[in-house]
């Protein structure tokens, strides 16, 4: 037993893979108007159910609480928002694959987005429970 403590050769820190690397290319101001443009693109036609279409849908199956009614949908898009866009960003930032970091969640996101709107659209109660066709108000 030697009184001199061992030497130990410093911990290395694991290699980053690519995909994890921080940009290295600065992106032009033409880059930066397009994505603008796109963002724009796609945020407007989403705000057209939420704005316009859901009031109307939310007015028709409850009347005489549609305002609460749509306070609580509103809310829970909140809280849904808040809490999934910043877990899928930390999952994204983590992704490796042949397709890149983004196009599979940019993917998924499309569908997922898709497949809500059908199914709000089908919706026949305010908490999203299928109720029988009989109690669901006449569309005007």
């Amino acid at each position: 037993m030697s009184l001199v403590p061992e030497q130990r050769e410093p911990a290395r820190s694991p290699e980053r893979s690519e995909a994890l690397a921080e940009p290295v290319n600065r992106v032009g101001p033409g880059w930066v108007a397009l994505y603008v443009l796109a963002n724009a693109g796609v945020f407007i036609p989403m705000h057209v159910p939420t704005t316009f279409l859901m009031p109307e849908q939310i007015a028709q199956i409850d009347p005489a609480g549609k305002v609460g009614s749509y306070a609580w949908v509103s809310m829970m898009g909140a809280i849904s928002g808040i809490v999934i866009a910043p877990l899928a960003g930390a999952l994204s930032d983590r992704t490796t694959g042949r397709l890149g970091r983004r196009r599979p969640w940019l993917l998924a996101g499309s569908l997922v987005c898709v497949a809500t709107l059908v199914l709000t659209g089908l919706q026949t109660t305010v908490a999203g429970s299928r109720s029988p066709p009989s109690s669901c108000p006449p569309h005007s």
